[in-house]
């Protein structure tokens, strides 16, 4: 018996010092990683991993609101209120960034502006911008930027908010106008301005006046942004100078960039560099790749502010609701954020009447291609509103591309970026409170499948907890979450064609990496366990030998 209980002890002893695994746990030999079959490898297979460290930290999406928002004023309680939801709260785009158009007219060309005369203001001229901008700061938009396409005709050499020059003599008090508005919207209004742009395209001064705009010449571009950074640090802290939203970026920001932002004063002044995507021509890499060493030499971020329009050819006319041109939109977005380190991007209309159809009298072309609109808008609205009283709100494909970047890139997330082809698909990773966001985009005619290896921390593990989707046939709607593979850490998902799918992921502590400090703790109950289990066994084998003696 004594060799029995040593052996069942010994016995004992080995299985409470082996590891411990949950309830319900696989052993080492049954894991997934022993047990699964290889990944797939062939022509439709795209695999690619994260890279080791983080690019830019991202200030968020968003949109401007141009000359929309005063006809939207006019629209019933509710749809305005629906309008309001479907661009600033989670059950839309729960936009982060926003441009509030502070207008310098009569409301011919552009908004209405505050400006009666030099000293003297009247603050309720634009109640469709206001309405909109305190709904954006109602709903948490963080980063707010009062935008002006044109100083008050006061200001320039024609008298106009189009067709003239900001007077160079007139630099300082244009900046204290600025600043007068930021700070009564701050103070009156309660809504924050985080930036203020205080020029539009400068190199064009709209001389058929189609909308506000006027030039600025390159010398007077940094004057301006240091006597508005002056006014704003004084009486605005809160609020930042960005600048100088050119309309291209190969022709214009980069070539005159150097004129202007290489004075020390502008340097310091500046939040952030601003320009427009269109153009001219294709997408330059190498351009964005220089704006990036830019933004590393002068230790600012750029933002991508204005986009819009492309018809298949060219920026123009042309209408298409589908999923072509929301496609396009993603592709740019991953370029200017890939290549261009871009930590805001915007599109340009949130909201367009240009659909180019009478949508009264033929409601089904919403949702048709057309030649005689514009892809400004990611809604759209009845141009004729007031005269048939259709109030109807549209909807397009890129409105919910989009929400497939806006809703789960919030801002503060920082990029990381893919290394290794991913062609034909385009990828974005973000990570942000214990989770990371992936958008993969997938212009292709054919499924494939997507391995994305992420960078392995000990002690963590990932775990999908979401995925939406938006292609021909799908809204922002909720797919099958993909698998992680335990051993690598891997996400292995299948990608439909001509779709933009986001996913999201949870970082959690790995359940199998007990602390040194647990061993302890679960070792004990085991030595117990293992022998209590080995005296029962004893026990059963000796009653009957004691039985068997005393019936001798």
């Amino acid at each position: 018996m004594r060799r029995t209980l040593a052996a069942l002890c010994a016995a004992a002893l080995l299985l409470a010092a082996s590891p411990a695994t949950s309830a319900g746990a696989p052993s080492a030999s049954t894991s997934p990683s022993a047990t699964s079959p290889p990944l797939p490898h062939g022509p439709d297979v795209v695999t690619a991993s994260i890279g080791a460290r983080p690019a830019q930290t991202m200030a968020g999406f968003g949109v401007s609101d141009d000359r929309w928002a005063p006809d939207l004023y006019r629209f019933p309680a509710a749809v305005r209120t629906r309008v309001a939801n479907l661009l600033f709260t989670p059950a839309g785009l729960d936009l982060s960034a926003y441009r509030y158009t502070i207008g310098a007219g009569s409301g011919t060309p552009g908004p209405r502006g505050f400006l009666v005369r030099p000293g003297r203001y009247d603050w309720s001229a634009n109640p469709g911008a206001d309405y909109f901008l305190r709904a954006a700061g109602r709903d948490g938009v963080t980063n707010i930027t009062g935008f002006s396409n044109s100083a008050p005709g006061v200001f320039t050499t024609d008298g106009r908010n189009c067709g003239g020059w900001l007077r160079p003599g007139d630099v300082g008090a244009y900046a204290s106008y600025l600043t007068d508005v930021v700070t009564h919207i701050h103070d009156a209004a309660g809504v924050t301005l985080t930036a203020v742009s205080p020029m539009n395209e400068p190199d064009w001064s709209f001389p058929r006046c189609f909308q506000e705009g006027m030039h600025v010449r390159i010398s007077a571009r940094a004057a301006l942004i240091e006597a508005l950074g002056r006014d704003l640090a004084a009486r605005a802290p809160y609020a930042g100078v960005v600048a100088d939203e050119s309309s291209h970026l190969v022709t214009q920001l980069l070539p005159e960039l150097p004129g202007w932002l290489g004075t020390a004063g502008a340097t310091q002044r500046l939040q952030a560099i601003t320009y427009h995507d269109y153009g001219p021509g294709p997408p330059d890499p190498g351009a964005l790749q220089r704006l990036a060493g830019i933004e590393r030499r002068f230790r600012r971020p750029a933002w991508m502010t204005e986009i819009c329009c492309e018809n298949g050819h060219t920026f123009g006319p042309g209408y298409d609701p589908a999923i072509r041109g929301a496609l396009w939109m993603a592709d740019r977005m991953w370029m200017d954020l890939t290549l261009g380190n871009v930590s805001l991007f915007d599109w340009w209309r949130a909201l367009s009447p240009s659909i180019g159809c009478d949508v009264s009298a033929h409601p089904a072309c919403a949702s048709r291609p057309n030649p005689d609109g514009w892809d400004d808008g990611l809604l759209y609205y009845d141009p004729s509103f007031a005269r048939d009283g259709d109030h109807r709100i549209f909807t397009t494909k890129r409105y919910f591309v989009f929400g497939n970047v806006s809703r789960y890139v919030r801002p503060g997330a920082v990029r990381w970026p893919i290394d290794g082809s991913t062609w034909p698909l385009r990828l974005l990773a973000f990570r942000s409170n214990g989770a990371w966001s992936v958008v993969v985009v997938d212009d292709g005619t054919q499924g494939r499948t997507l391995e994305l290896s992420f960078p392995h921390v000990p002690g963590e593990r990932l775990v999908p907890t979401g995925a939406v989707r938006t292609s021909p046939t799908q809204d922002l709607a909720s797919v099958a979450d993909p698998t992680v593979e335990p051993s690598t850490g891997t996400l292995v998902a299948s990608i439909p064609p001509q779709s933009v799918t986001t996913f999201v992921l949870s970082v959690r502590p790995d359940a199998e990496s007990v602390p040194a400090s647990g061993h302890h703790k679960t070792a004990a109950p085991a030595i117990v366990v293992a022998l209590v289990a080995a005296l029962g066994v004893l026990g059963i084998a000796a009653r009957p030998r004691r039985r068997r003696v005393r019936a001798r």
